[in-house]
């Protein structure tokens, strides 16, 4: 398939022109991300205890079981007969800036599962982890991926550097989070038709008016977005 790499701001302002960065070619995100196929797997996130790094309830997160876990990375561990997503800090599993999850010993019986090397969060409705076989599921006809730019909608989990999946198949109603060309510019927001705004998740932005004699049109919506928690080598 065809699908378009951009770099989708999340902020209004500060942007490229809308032609600027645009590849088109075939992509697979499986290619892209998975560097382990037979070895990778998918796990759902059950609480909330990596809300700092952007991993809440309902994500599904990409795990890699053949990676050897170093400081820094999320893993999935088996303590005491449960697997839990944490992060790794020398001998210690902890929950990323969430004090009401106690800090884990690594001990001899404590397994590593793997290694989280992405997360997908689903914005216009929830997947069940065991449909997905793999990430290029995510693709369907008439989509195009890009990269977001800015913190503007970090309340609804997409952060700078997370990949946009875009559909055109799909149509935007209120609530949808879309991209869209905006007085020449790309843009990430969430679509309020009733009131004819775009709207950031982030208290720091304002609501922005489309009045009838502006440049604005829908290019898709995002029904899913990925975020790297291991840097593939084709997107460094």
């Amino acid at each position: 398939m065809n699908v378009i790499i951009g770099l989708a701001s999340a902020g209004i302002h500060g942007f490229e022109s809308p032609a600027a960065g645009y590849q088109e070619k075939a992509l697979s995100l499986n290619n892209l991300i998975v560097s382990h196929p037979s070895a990778t797997v998918f796990a759902e996130v059950t609480d909330d205890a990596m809300t700092g790094l952007g991993l809440f309830t309902g994500d599904l997160l990409v795990v890699d079981k053949s990676l050897t876990a170093t400081r820094g990375d999320v893993v999935l561990a088996l303590v005491d007969g449960e697997t839990v997503c944490r992060q790794l800090d020398h001998h210690q599993l902890h929950a990323n800036t969430n004090a009401h999850y106690s800090e884990i010993s690594v001990t001899d019986g404590i397994e590593i599962q793997g290694v989280a090397i992405c997360s997908v969060r689903f914005h216009r409705r929830k997947r069940d982890p065991l449909v997905l076989k793999s990430l290029d599921d995510l693709l369907i006809e008439s989509t195009f991926v890009g990269r977001a730019r800015g913190e503007s909608m970090t309340g609804v989990g997409i952060h700078s550097g997370d990949i946009l999946i875009v559909s055109r198949q799909l149509t935007a109603g209120s609530g949808d989070v879309i991209i869209a060309i905006y007085e020449n510019e790309f843009v990430c927001k969430v679509l309020d038709l009733t009131n004819s705004r775009l709207l950031s998740a982030n208290d720091d932005f304002e609501p922005v008016l489309i009045k009838p004699d502006d440049r604005f049109w829908c290019e898709g919506v995002v029904p899913a977005s990925i975020r790297l928690l291991k840097q593939p080598s084709l997107l460094l």
